[in-house]
């Protein structure tokens, strides 16, 4: 398996490390009824920090099979590169003067493109499950179909949702009623299970990508 998957694992233990934190802040309330909505801020931060697992794993894929086919002199993956530009976003195949270049002079050009290729990566996100369907297709990952893809995309609206919107319910806004959307330990592990499910697909693909590079080389 990958270092991204490592990376991932970690990550989605923390994201179930909010559902246990959960489960003790409620079983030891006072009072019975619905949770609060500070209660459920907790598994609200469970469901940003889910995408945010699968946003840093799919930007370190793409940006490892970017170096390994660069590294195997396929310069296609700087098509649409530029230059380092530090915490700037990049333009994508922006073109440059060669007295900009006298800022890297102590470094080697493959230094520089790399950090080129790492831009341009870092920068990606994922707003559905196409898009990252269609970015995956771009490194030479490509998923044929994926059952639970709905839960994908549930998980990134409601992500959306909560980081732009406070988590708002527009459609129970009356009074007595709660201001903020529901959510559940049901709904998060959901979510996670989706989520684990997908990224072990992708990995295949990986492993069966890095076997025709072996094979190549």
């Amino acid at each position: 398996m990958s270092e991204a998957f490592d990376t991932f694992n970690i990550n989605i233990f923390r994201v179930r490390h909010f559902v246990e934190i959960y489960k003790k802040q409620t079983k030891c309330r006072n009072t019975r009824g619905r949770t609060s909505t500070k209660e459920t801020d907790i598994l609200r931060s469970g469901v940003v920090f889910l995408h945010a697992a699968i946003e840093e794993y799919l930007r370190a894929v793409i940006f490892n099979i970017d170096m390994l086919k660069f590294k195997n002199g396929d310069g296609s993956v700087l098509r649409d590169v530029s230059l380092p530009l530090g915490d700037e976003r990049p333009k994508r195949g922006e073109k440059f003067c060669v007295q900009e270049l006298f800022a890297f002079r102590e470094q080697s050009v493959e230094e520089i493109l790399e950090k080129s290729i790492r831009d341009r990566v870092r920068f990606i996100t994922f707003n559905n499950y196409q898009q990252i369907c269609n970015e995956l297709a771009s490194v030479g990952v490509k998923i044929d179909g994926f059952a639970d893809s709905k839960n994908l995309d549930d998980c990134i609206i409601r992500r959306h949702k909560i980081v732009h919107e406070a988590d708002k319910n527009i459609r129970n806004s009356g009074k007595g009623n709660y201001r903020t959307s529901p959510i559940n330990t049901n709904i998060l592990q959901t979510w996670i299970d989706a989520e684990v499910s997908f990224i072990a697909l992708v990995e295949e693909k990986i492993e069966a990508i890095k076997h025709d590079f072996a094979e190549k080389g």
